[in-house]
């Protein structure tokens, strides 16, 4: 793909004017909001310790993360990188995430962009900041090539947009066609919650040209594939040179910052800068930033005779949000694996390397964890945590002494950096554990609706847009209609451990499913 470099000068003033302005932004209180004009919808914020993240390789097989504090950075320090270098601001900046827990990374980003650089910013996501996103099982894109819900309907959204067309529509059309909203709860608390944001003006900003970056970090999963491969088509339209991806750069954070550097860079007059993340998300929780925000010390000082506890000076607890249980118990319900945990990080210490269970105990909500990791000076320790004790609301962290082994010659542990993270949260299937075969519009029964989708839609390729289930054989025709017939009368209803069982048709239903199959043939004939 060849680039052509693009820019006009800019006033030193400008410059400098802009960068005491990020500056201000950056080093302001957390969870303020960013200016908004009227019309526009702000993020909303997330409290003191609260991430969201996404999901990355490492460049050595293993996955990292990359914080919403840090990728608003990031896209920061590209669009000033090319400024510094005589390149051109972008007319608006919109993002887009298709991850659990994507509408966490839109608060830090969105204040960003309107504080360092005075331009309108437009965001969407698939979930909110507390909620994991849902998406269809491997085997329903395997021969439509379709991903998630939310990325179906952005897709074609885009492509449908037409001249006055705000991103603000296209965000809502987005939102409103989400079928995973509308289609259930998996026996969890909530649906996932599309979102959309707007800062600065950016609810009326249109589509039009722009320089697209791509990205999808570490996955498995083959309808993230399916929707980068989607967005990658669908967003080259703003771009008649294509489009900065993943699929050709790499999934690690150098690779995506290599990628934002190369967008904003060829940025030209007119032009927008529009990025789509489609990954695995997780969630964090700063403890060391909690703890700032309510007690003004800048570390956590764990005393080897009186230990330390997460009860701020007025008994404030940190809480987690119910999407932390919402989605690790997901996951473990559909057979993925879970690894959440604490990550400590001391500073430089004037003594050997220990384990922390040789001289504290570890307690998370009267629970003692097992600590049998290596403390060392400056490298961080991963402590697993058993993922039923993070309970929404609950987060009582206690690193006591322990009274078998006396801590003499332990100076004060002074933790520099103590998270709590989720690690990688799969988007829940709800196609394998919701769907019934036949159930076509995701009301949780086999009836006339699905009858009527089969015939409307009879010959068509490809999964319709607004269906909610998979076409085996890649056209609508008798195989979809057997599955209505069959399965005519069925509903879904959850057995006492909360997974969905079939109900089989009543034998009445039986006698109007041949009915209603001697009507569907002579029409479709």
């Amino acid at each position: 793909m060849t680039r052509k470099r693009k820019g006009v000068n800019k006033m030193a003033w400008q410059r400098i004017a802009r960068g005491l302005a990020c500056l201000l932004a950056v080093v302001w209180s957390l969870g303020v909001a960013a200016g908004n004009l009227a019309g526009d919808r702000p993020p909303t914020a997330q409290g003191p310790g609260e991430h969201s993240s996404i999901t990355v390789g490492d460049g050595d097989g293993g996955t990292t993360s990359i914080r919403d504090d840090t990728f608003a950075e990031m896209v920061k320090n590209a669009i000033q990188a090319a400024l510094d270098g005589g390149g051109q601001l972008p007319t608006s900046v919109k993002v887009f995430f298709n991850s659990c827990y994507g509408g966490g990374m839109l608060d830090d980003l969105s204040k960003t962009i309107v504080d360092c650089f005075d331009i309108p910013f437009v965001g969407g996501s698939a979930s909110a900041a507390d909620e994991v996103a849902w998406g269809p099982s491997n085997s329903s894109v395997g021969t439509s090539s379709r991903g998630s819900y939310w990325t179906d309907a952005l897709n074609g959204a885009i492509n449908g947009a037409e001249d006055g067309d705000t991103v603000q529509d296209i965000l809502d059309d987005a939102a409103a066609n989400d079928r995973a909203a509308a289609g259930g709860n998996l026996n969890l608390d909530e649906p996932e919650t599309p979102q959309v944001v707007s800062a600065n003006g950016g609810s009326a900003v249109t589509l039009g040209p722009a320089e697209v970056v791509v990205f999808s970090g570490n996955n498995n999963r083959q309808r993230h594939d399916n929707n980068v491969s989607n967005m990658e088509e669908t967003l080259g339209i703003l771009n008649d040179e294509g489009v900065y991806s993943s699929s050709s750069n790499g999934n690690t954070q150098s690779a995506l910052q290599g990628m934002l550097n190369a967008a904003a860079r060829d940025v030209g007059d007119g032009e927008e800068l529009v990025i789509y993340v489609d990954d695995h998300g997780d969630t964090d929780f700063d403890l060391g930033e909690w703890w700032n925000h309510f007690t003004g010390q800048s570390s956590i000082v764990v005393d080897p005779f009186t230990g330390w506890d997460s009860r701020g000076p007025l008994g404030e607890q940190p809480g987690l949000h119910p999407g932390w249980n919402q989605g690790l118990e997901g996951n473990v319900l559909q057979g993925d694996t879970v690894d959440p945990g604490l990550v400590l990080l001391p500073p430089q210490l004037p003594i050997e390397p220990f384990i922390l269970d040789d001289f504290f105990d570890v307690f998370l909500n009267g629970e003692l964890i097992p600590a049998d990791i290596l403390i060392d000076p400056n490298h961080p320790a991963f402590l697993p945590l058993p993922w039923d004790l993070l309970r929404p609301g609950e987060m009582l962290l206690q690193i006591l002494p322990d009274e078998r082994v006396p801590p003499t010659g332990i100076p004060p542990l002074e933790l520099i950096e103590l998270q709590l993270v989720s690690g990688s949260i799969n988007a829940l299937d709800i196609f394998e554990r919701l769907l019934l075969p036949g159930d076509y519009d995701g009301s949780g029964q086999v009836e006339q609706g699905d009858l009527d989708l089969v015939l409307r839609n009879w010959g068509q390729s490809g999964v319709p847009l607004g269906w909610i289930n998979d076409l085996p054989n890649g056209i609508v025709d008798q195989a979809e209609l057997d599955k209505v017939l069959l399965g005519w009368g069925s509903t879904l209803s959850p057995n006492p451990g909360g997974t969905p069982i079939k109900l089989v048709p009543e034998p009445a239903a039986l006698v109007w499913v041949v009915a209603v199959g001697l009507v569907a043939r002579r029409r479709s004939a």
